[in-house]
């Protein structure tokens, strides 16, 4: 990371949050990503923290030794990632904030490039690149805010995208799209312009794992609206996500309860907590996690 001049104001271009639970190797390649993609953009001024969950694979440790330009925070219990991504933000200093999962690879040019599409376009509150596999095909990591339907099918609704999603296949084609304003990004490579979140506050830490992000761009557009509170797919940019590499740790089960509890927390949010239309999509998404042993032992057989 390129040091910032004692000239500049105490304001960096871009604070990059990782929240680490037992990824450290990932986390160490995702760090060395970011550090050569900073040295390549040495007028582009960074700070980089690192929050990690009691990690029990020696990750902290690793950030100590090998990234001593890291700023480390150390939980003694993994606190979920909205609580442990906010220690950090309540301490940035960048005039923009980027979530960015430890299991993702950034290329040069791309912190950049992200951060002068979301300032050039006031309207916008967040954008996120186009996510890649490692085989660099594309993630679809947009939607509209989940719901009844999406609940219903087991699908989200990407609609929301001018282009075919056919041609995000092709990298000469997705380089010639113009960015485009769906509900939501993932929150693997998220990126929020500092002075819109410290308008709505911070990720709802009563989302312990999945949802958080989703959340987050519904508050900012009910609160900031058009005006202020857009979110932006940049398709022109990419960003690598291995992706559930920290999940991977966890018990199936216990994922799929956190990622149930998230979603009757979002309906209860985006609808309002006595409406029908949430209790309607809770209710769903609580019968998909009962039926979800079935449905695993019915793929095994």
């Amino acid at each position: 990371m390129t040091p910032k001049p004692p000239d500049l104001p105490d304001t960096f271009d871009l604070s990059i949050v990782l929240v680490s639970w037992n990824t450290r190797d990932l986390l160490r390649d995702c760090l060395c990503s970011v550090r050569a993609a900073l040295a390549a953009s040495p007028a582009f001024h960074a700070e980089i923290w690192v929050v990690d969950n009691a990690s029990s694979d020696g990750s902290a440790g690793m950030v100590r030794e090998s990234f001593p330009e890291v700023l480390l925070l150390e939980n003694t219990k993994n606190q979920g990632f909205a609580r442990a991504a906010n220690a950090a933000l309540r301490r940035a200093t960048g005039r923009c904030w980027l979530l960015l999962n430890p299991d993702t690879l950034v290329p040069a040019g791309a912190l950049p490039a992200l951060c002068d599409a979301l300032v050039s376009r006031e309207d916008a509150a967040v954008c996120g690149p186009l996510l890649e596999n490692a085989d660099g095909s594309p993630q679809f990591s947009w939607a509209r805010f989940p719901g009844m339907v999406s609940e219903w099918t087991g699908h989200l609704d990407r609609s929301q995208c001018p282009y075919p999603l056919a041609d995000f296949a092709s990298p000469p084609a997705r380089a010639r799209m113009a960015p485009f304003t769906p509900d939501w990004v993932g929150g693997a490579c998220f990126l929020i312009r500092a002075r819109a979140a410290r308008q709505v506050g911070l990720l709802d830490e009563g989302f312990f794992f999945s949802g958080e992000e989703t959340e987050w761009c519904h508050r900012l557009r009910r609160r900031l609206g058009d005006a202020g509170g857009r979110t932006l797919l940049i398709p022109s940019i990419t960003v690598t996500h291995l992706g559930g590499q920290s999940s991977r740790h966890a018990a199936p089960r216990v994922t799929r309860r956190q990622r149930c509890q998230s979603a009757v927390r979002l309906y209860r949010k985006q609808y309002g907590a006595l409406s029908p239309a949430a209790w309607a999509a809770g209710a769903l998404a609580l019968a998909r996690l009962a039926l979800s042993p079935l449905r695993v032992q019915g793929r095994a057989r």
